[in-house]
């Protein structure tokens, strides 16, 4: 793991940025007994390059992550 940011409105929801394996997102919602499934996802499995070293929030829209990849 080269860098981890959370959501500032949710502190629960985490990003980890890999060095070799792209950008993760955990949401503890997603491991509940109601609905257990696995709570780290990986997004952006269709960047052109999955190395990637940091990732940031932004703290006005939580949808907007930006995360730095080696092209």
């Amino acid at each position: 793991v080269q860098g981890v940011a959370y959501d500032p409105r949710n502190p629960n929801i985490l990003y980890a940025a890999t060095t070799n394996g792209g950008l993760w997102r955990y949401n503890p919602a997603d491991a509940t007994p109601a609905s257990p499934t696995y709570p780290w996802r990986a997004l952006g499995d269709k960047f052109p390059s999955l190395a990637t070293h940091c990732v940031v929030v932004s703290p006005f829209n939580s949808k907007v992550v930006l995360v730095s990849t080696d092209l």
